[in-house]
């Protein structure tokens, strides 16, 4: 087990320093010599003069020792158990005075140097209730005393002793007033140190630290909350995407990049209103929260600016960048509310129309884009379906050729079959379905490669049987540009070919 680092807890927060005890101690020792001079002067019993230094000693020695190796809750609300130190301290005081009136006013002058010690309670009602038991330790000593507060001041002797009591007296309360006011202002740099952590913590969660713009947590929060707070209100989203980034980022660095989103920020800061609320999504990602834009020429009037301020060039270190913006924006429309989530895709989705026709330009959301998504969705989900359940197929359509020896004879042509073209068909419960129906999605990532190299294996298989029969037939085939330019296409070529190349090496020829 980690023993805890005496002056300090184990959330790091500044504890009070042990040192507060060890003065404790070493002025009971001098308050004990004191003592034992008074004892000498035969005005107090040599007894209780030791007696008194050895339990002021014990007290505190138990008490250092607790809060160096005693287990401590990590909850704990403080190390220091001040309470329970001016509780036995002032006691003992109190003590000392109701036995020994006629010397009570030596036992009653340390209470003023253990006051300051209630200042190390956080809460004011805590300092006061320390305050208060000293008050009423002191009524409960004065009525166990017979007599009044006496300190013996005769002669010469005594009065010098009585003003040693009273010196060692204000230097024990110095040094503890220093030490609690050291402990207090290594509160305070701790809390300024955590002040600062904090908002730099705040400061990273909540904004990007590249731009500097919002995130896209905070954007997110912001736009829920106004929804929440105004349901009525119009507001508009615009998401954009920087046009040929990706260019500059692989052919000069990331650190151009990154300074080239700094700079395409502050350029789209500049055509905002102060309200208007400008995040970085991501990547090369913006989106922008326009509160207030209802009208079909007000958001045209925005939108343009939005993408103009991007088209003039961008001097990077010497290097002209020319980029785009492609800006989608959607309207939340007070009677047909949706979440923050769905217009945030809704206006994804117009941006990626707007790249789709063009680029560098803006489109606004409809209906139809959507509806157009979810049928793309559907026709994916149909293909991958049929393709993991073995129900695409191919059909064969002949490639023909006329004799042109009978062509100029005006004799009857002569055709002949000197190829196929492979066509893909999907069959379901409704029936054979032709590739135009869903030739959409027969180019997406998660479909060109699977489809293409079914296309290639079903393709060879059937050449391979037809060279069997007797007909060497060559095989035109359709495949997607995703999949004839992926780095893989030569090699998933290759895949299909040797299964039957050893069997008909004369049916096969590339070119």
């Amino acid at each position: 087990m980690t023993q805890r680092a005496p002056n300090q807890n184990q959330d790091n927060r500044p504890a009070p320093p042990t040192s507060l005890l060890n003065r404790t101690i070493a002025g009971y020792v001098l308050y004990a010599v004191l003592l034992l001079v008074y004892a000498a002067a035969g005005l107090l019993p040599w007894l209780a003069a030791a007696i008194y230094g050895l339990l002021g000693v014990t007290v505190n020695l138990l008490l250092l020792n607790w809060m160096l190796y005693a287990p401590r809750a990590q909850n704990s609300a403080a190390d220091f158990p001040a309470t329970l130190f001016l509780l036995l301290n002032a006691g003992l005081q109190f003590l000392f005075f109701a036995l020994l009136p006629s010397v009570g006013a030596l036992f009653v002058l340390p209470l003023f140097a253990l006051i300051p010690i209630a200042a190390l309670h956080v809460r004011r009602l805590q300092m006061a209730a320390s305050l208060l038991l000293l008050l009423m330790l002191s009524g409960v000593a004065m009525g166990l005393s017979p007599g009044r507060l006496q300190l013996p001041m005769e002669s010469e002797p005594q009065r010098i002793l009585a003003w040693a009591a009273v010196l060692t007296v204000l230097a024990f309360g110095a040094a503890l007033m220093m030490t609690v006011e050291g402990f207090s202002r290594a509160l305070i740099k701790d809390n300024l140190r955590l002040t600062k952590a904090f908002k730099a913590l705040r400061r990273f969660a909540l904004r990007d630290d590249l731009t500097g713009l919002a995130n896209r947590r905070i954007f997110l929060d912001h736009l829920n909350d106004l929804m929440r707070r105004h349901p009525g209100q119009t507001l508009t989203i615009g998401l954009m995407d920087l046009d040929r980034f990706k260019s500059v980022n692989d052919r000069l660095g990331h650190i151009i990049g990154d300074q080239l989103l700094i700079a395409v920020g502050q350029r789209l800061r500049g055509v905002l209103r102060e309200g208007d609320l400008l995040a970085r999504f991501g990547g090369d990602e913006f989106v922008v929260l326009l509160p207030g834009y209802s009208t079909e020429q007000q958001l045209s009037y925005i939108a343009k600016r939005l993408v103009d301020c991007i088209e003039a060039p961008f001097i990077i270190q010497g290097n002209s960048l020319q980029i785009g913006l492609s800006l989608g924006l959607v309207v939340q429309q007070p009677d047909a509310p949706v979440d923050a989530q769905t217009l945030v895709r809704r206006a994804d989705m117009a941006m990626y129309a707007a790249k789709k026709n063009g680029r560098q330009q803006y489109r606004l959301f409809d209906q139809q884009m959507e509806d157009a998504m979810q049928e793309r969705h559907r026709k994916l989900q149909w293909v991958l379906s049929a393709l993991r359940d073995n129900r695409l197929e191919l059909q064969y359509q002949p490639i023909l050729s006329l004799d042109s020896a009978s062509v100029a004879k005006a004799a009857e042509p002569q055709v002949q079959i000197d190829g196929a073209e492979a066509l893909l068909r999907l069959r379901d419960a409704a029936g054979l379905h032709r590739a135009a129906t869903f030739e959409a999605v027969l180019d997406d990532d998660t479909l060109a490669v699977a489809v293409g190299r079914f296309v290639l294996a079903a393709a060879m298989r059937q050449a391979d049987a037809w060279f069997g029969a007797g007909r060497a037939l060559q095989i035109s085939v359709n495949i997607s540009p995703r999949h004839f330019l992926d780095p893989q296409f030569l090699s998933d070529c290759a895949a299909c070919w040797p299964s039957i190349r050893n069997a008909r090496p004369a049916c096969w020829r590339w070119s």
